[in-house]
């Protein structure tokens, strides 16, 4: 994939990359000035265009549209065939009661499968526009005309990048590659002062590849370095572990 990460820059900008390309791309885009400046004029052309203002179109056309909705015979809905069928058919009391029986108990079915679908659809569109989010606030760190990166190996497996923004007041953690954590275990990320004072930066999993991209929680300043252990599910309020990588801020 490394040669045609150049060509994700349109699709990242429109949030149309997968967690595995997403991930693949923003540790792309950490070492490459160009990529960066490409989605940093991508996104600020994206953003006039979704601040377009509508029209609203004039009373007089409006009203135009609906003088000739009113001259415009309508045909009535109107089922014949079904007519002339109950008028030939007999009555069956106990037939016609069961049926009638069978479409309420299908019309609840109906229901109930659309009160799930919509909220399965309500969900899934609540998931997009968390990780559109997640992906605008890293991409605004990484694309900073003011971004410096860092990065080191991270012990167990993959390489890191922390990129800094003064700018943003914020830093954002790009991994590669990275070993799952063990069972019950996540990784967290902390600032750590030149004193050796830890403060928590956030928890993440890394995608099924190995790849992680993520705003870390707070700001560097006063930090010296960013570290990463792995800690219990949830994270802890202090290391617990030794860091598997720590890169200075400098």
């Amino acid at each position: 994939m490394s040669e045609n990460l150049h060509l994700l820059t349109g699709a990242y900008v429109l949030h149309a990359l997968d967690p595995d390309e997403r991930a693949a791309f923003e540790a792309h885009l950490a070492d490459c000035a160009d990529c960066r400046a490409e989605v940093r004029g991508l996104a600020e052309t994206a953003a006039r265009m979704a601040s377009a203002e509508t029209v609203v179109p004039r009373r007089e056309l409006r009203d135009a549209v609906l003088a000739e909705v009113a001259r415009t015979p309508q045909e009535p809905a109107h089922d014949e065939l079904a007519d002339r069928r109950r008028v030939r058919a007999p009555a069956r009391s106990g037939t016609s009661g069961r049926r009638t029986a069978w479409l309420a108990v299908a019309a609840a079915v109906v229901a109930v499968v659309a009160l799930v679908l919509g909220g399965l659809l309500v969900q899934a569109r609540s998931q997009r526009s968390d990780l559109a989010a997640q992906q605008q606030q890293v991409a605004a760190v990484l694309t900073a005309d003011d971004a410096r990166t860092v990065s080191g190996t991270v012990a167990g497996g993959g390489r890191a990048a922390v990129v800094v923004s003064d700018s943003q007041g914020a830093a954002a953690f790009v991994g590669t590659d990275l070993a799952p954590p063990p069972a019950g275990h996540t990784y967290q990320l902390w600032y750590i002062t030149s004193g050796g004072a830890a403060t928590s930066a956030g928890t993440f999993d890394p995608s099924t590849d190995g790849g992680a991209a993520v705003r870390l929680q707070g700001s560097p300043d006063g930090a010296a370095t960013v570290g990463l252990t792995v800690e219990p599910a949830g994270g802890s309020t202090q290391p617990t572990t030794k860091p598997v990588l720590a890169v200075p801020l400098g």
